[in-house]
């Protein structure tokens, strides 16, 4: 049997035979597995071959466990050469990490509040870290269980994630081809694993980057994906000097900015914030910040450190 039809398997869609068992609505429908079969692996042809009465009794997450697994986009952790400033892979029980995982907390709290889904994570300008900072907070989200992470790169002029990442494969689809109308989203997001993180990387670099995040088709993506994940954080280029942030911004429920300790103006910092506002910022992360801990936090620390090895 193909990877497809033990897909559909294991999604309890169809049975051992050439025919499935009715599906989960009660419908009568049928699945031809060999034309399942006979088909490519990608989410478009997959989708293509399954009736609609089935994709309707289908929730997001069981449509999104067939198309990782049909499109064969997982990676796992011995494909990956993570920067050593990717603290959530490197160093997950650190100080840091701990500092994500308060901003996690708060995440999840605006969320069940506010309705908070999807999220910008962007800076005043260049070499603020705002990527890494971007990986770090995402997987350290991935972490949840209850949930899952989305982090899209949208930083098509200076794209990264993959890099920093240390994932040195050839990715045919991704969020230039996907706003190009290419492919569907699903065919371009790809799976670490065991970390649980999802990521719509950038397979190259569009001569029009401006043009594609600012289009109609950014906002339609976002609305689709809003189906399938509990977070979407969106890594964009910096406010200043290109303006193409603020319309995914506006697309988006909040923002996180990214300061540099020592290093940003203020100036910088609140021309662009004048530029987008600041009524839906969700908080600001000072990164490279040399500061001591405070009274009782080593306490704190090691007692969270070992709370987690249980």
């Amino acid at each position: 049997m193909g990877h497809i039809h033990e897909a559909l398997k294991k999604a309890g869609i169809v049975g051992e035979g050439k025919r499935n068992q009715s599906p989960p609505d009660g419908s009568t429908s049928t699945i031809d597995v060999e034309q399942v079969n006979r088909r490519s692996g990608t989410a478009r042809d997959l989708l293509g071959v399954l009736p609609q009465t089935v994709l309707n009794a289908v929730t997001p997450e069981r449509r999104l466990e067939l198309i990782e697994i049909a499109s064969e986009n997982l990676f796992n952790e011995a494909q990956l050469r993570p920067d050593p400033r990717l603290v959530a892979f490197s160093q997950p029980r650190s100080l840091a990490c701990e500092q994500y995982r308060v901003l996690r907390t708060k995440l999840i709290h605006a969320a069940q509040k506010d309705s908070v889904q999807v999220i910008v994570i962007t800076s005043a300008s260049i070499e603020e870290g705002k990527t890494t900072t971007s990986i770090n907070l995402a997987q350290i989200m991935a972490q949840n269980k209850d949930s899952r992470t989305l982090l899209i790169e949208a930083d098509l002029r200076r794209a990264q994630i993959c890099q920093k990442l240390g994932l040195n494969a050839r990715l045919p689809r991704g969020l230039t081809g996907v706003l190009r109308g290419q492919c569907e989203p699903e065919d371009a997001i790809i799976k670490l694993e065991p970390y649980r993180l999802y990521i719509l990387p950038v397979e190259n670099h569009p001569d029009n980057p401006a043009e594609l995040l600012t289009s109609r088709q950014m906002g339609q993506v976002l609305n689709k994906l809003r189906a399938y994940f509990d977070f979407i954080l969106i890594d964009t280029p910096p406010l200043i000097p290109v303006t193409d942030p603020n319309v995914v911004i506006n697309l988006a429920d909040g923002f996180i900015l990214v300061i540099r300790a020592n290093v940003t103006p203020y100036r910088l910092v609140e021309s662009a914030l004048s530029r987008i506002g600041s009524g839906n910022v969700l908080g600001v992360v000072l990164n490279g910040a040399d500061t001591i801990a405070p009274a009782g936090y080593s306490y704190y620390y090691r007692y969270a450190e070992r709370d987690r090895d249980k």
